[in-house]
């Protein structure tokens, strides 16, 4: 709900970030998917990317509460 509430607003400062936040996360997920996918046993805890996904929801939690403010939908 809240990518989809992100992409209809209009393009301002704050979406971009939102985006590149989402995205930069995604890329985080797909790059460690991949490893695992290569690596079946003994798959090996990445500590930097738990604390880089945990980053990008720091940055993310003023963005959502604004968008919740705007859009009580948004809260799920």
């Amino acid at each position: 709900m809240f990518r989809e509430f992100i992409t209809s607003l209009s393009d301002n400062p704050a979406k971009q970030t939102a985006i590149d936040l989402m995205k930069r996360a995604e890329n985080l997920v797909a790059e460690e998917l991949a490893k695992g996918n290569q690596k079946k046993e003994n798959p090996e805890i990445n500590n930097a990317l738990i604390e880089q996904l945990q980053d990008i929801a720091e940055q993310l939690k003023p963005l959502q509460t604004a968008a919740q403010f705007t859009d009580p939908k948004t809260t799920g």
